[in-house]
């Protein structure tokens, strides 16, 4: 059976992972096969989505404690005579 359609990694079909014809998707059926369902499911779209999620919160995060870490930045890259050490005695 072939899919009219690009073939990329990903590709399933009834459950097992399809195989690339020319360009296109296909798959070996067996003789009892009444119906074909072709999925869609690629690892790297996962991480991708799980990473775009992970960035948005911590840029909301950072726009929230937007205070606290423009405070850290400037203590962070003010020169190191400008810092204030405090000294055992």
């Amino acid at each position: 059976m072939i899919l009219k359609g690009a073939y990329y990694t990903g590709w399933k079909t009834n459950g097992a992972d399809a195989i690339p014809v020319s360009n296109m998707i296909g798959t070996k059926l067996s003789s009892g096969t009444d119906r074909i369902r072709f999925n869609f499911d690629p690892l790297d779209y996962k991480i991708g989505a799980f990473l775009s999620g992970l960035g948005i919160i911590i840029c909301a995060i950072l726009i929230l404690r937007r205070k606290e870490t423009d405070a850290y930045i400037r203590k962070i890259t003010a020169p190191v005579s400008a810092r204030k050490t405090k000294h055992k005695r």
